[in-house]
């Protein structure tokens, strides 16, 4: 199994647009479903969704736009 959570392009930092989270000066890519399906495309994808996240864990309510991608191999034949 493949999980991989990254930063998505509804994330407020994408585009600088709302309060862009504190990691947006840090991120250089943020991906789309299609990015991620074509990193890891011999894989067989199990589920894939994009959120906008809120984050009250620290400092002002902000948002996260994030993408969860899971995939595995293919069944063997």
């Amino acid at each position: 199994m493949l999980l991989v959570e990254e930063f998505s392009r509804l994330d407020p930092g994408c585009s600088g647009r709302g309060r862009a989270s504190e990691f947006a000066g840090l991120t250089r890519h943020y991906f789309d479903p299609a990015d991620i399906r074509g990193l890891f495309g011999s894989l067989r994808a199990v589920a894939c969704g994009q959120a906008l996240v809120a984050d009250r864990s620290h400092g002002r309510p902000h948002s996260h736009g994030l993408i969860r991608y899971a995939a595995r191999k293919p069944a063997c034949t």
